[in-house]
């Protein structure tokens, strides 16, 4: 499993976001509330649905837990003076280095790829964990139930 690494810019994203943990995760929730709204955002820059997860200061993976609280976002990539939207909010992804996975099948695999990342791929890279959102990036039809699913995998290295 072999990333591309990338220098990503600065991002402005508009979306949903919702504290959670691991045990008490949202995520479903949050994408069956943004959905319907997206329409309603006209100036997209891409196709694509990003998922953001925002770790708290300090992070470490040594010590994340089911009961970790984080942040995740539910958002499209837009331009930096696109109009917020009545009850969306912004937030700008500070651009930097990132190793993009390719995660293929449904999303209950999921964890599976994340093992080979943290598990497999970091801990014998030249790259360390950096303090950036992580996410991952969907096309327009992505189905978490597909089989057949792509989604990239974004992780932030230093």
């Amino acid at each position: 499993m072999e990333p591309q690494i990338v220098q990503l810019g600065n991002m402005y994203l508009m979306g949903e976001s919702r504290r959670m943990t691991l045990t008490g995760d949202k995520t479903v929730e949050l994408w069956r509330s943004f959905k319907p709204k997206v329409k309603t955002i006209q100036g997209q820059k891409d196709g694509y649905f990003y998922n953001l997860s925002i770790y708290p200061e300090g992070f470490d993976l040594n010590t994340f837990t089911s009961d970790t609280r984080f942040t995740r976002w539910a958002a499209v990539h837009v331009h930096a003076d696109e109009e917020l939207r009545e009850g969306l909010e912004s937030f700008l992804l500070h651009g930097g280095l990132y190793a993009v996975f390719i995660h293929k099948g449904p999303a209950h695999n999921f964890v599976q790829t994340l093992d080979k990342i943290f598990n497999e791929w970091l801990p014998n890279s030249s790259y360390e964990l950096d303090a950036r959102p992580h996410f991952e990036r969907m096309g327009p039809d992505y189905r978490v139930d597909d089989l057949n699913a792509e989604e990239e995998v974004w992780i932030p290295i230093k």
